[in-house]
């Protein structure tokens, strides 16, 4: 499919390998995305493989940031989860805090027997 991609966004014969190349550093997510073959073909037959891989380290963080982004978003709108965590964390906090009062308080029958 790789192959016949390339053809039809007219690269040169000598160019088919290192775009093929090139294309599977790409997250495979993006791969079969038509608007990032087209930005890589254009780099690499303008610019190189030197342009076409800075292209791609760009076109990868911003991939992981939007991704992290809406990781982010989808934890926010979902109030179930968050309202349990929120839960969680309160319990742990009143069991550690409550133990430690019991123990200061424990300090008093500490006193030396005769």
């Amino acid at each position: 499919m790789g192959i016949i991609m390339a053809k039809r966004l007219n690269l040169p014969d000598d160019l088919h390998d290192q775009f093929q190349q090139l294309l599977k550093l790409a997250p495979d997510e993006l791969q079969n995305n038509v608007d990032i073959q087209n930005i890589l073909s254009v780099y690499l037959k303008f610019g190189g493989e030197k342009l076409a891989r800075h292209g791609l380290t760009i076109i990868h963080k911003r991939y992981l940031e939007e991704k992290w982004l809406r990781a982010q978003e989808s934890q926010e709108t979902d109030p179930e989860d968050s309202e349990i965590d929120a839960s969680e964390d309160l319990q742990d906090d009143d069991t550690s805090h409550s133990e430690s009062d019991d123990l200061k308080d424990d300090d008093s029958d500490d006193a030396p027997l005769d």
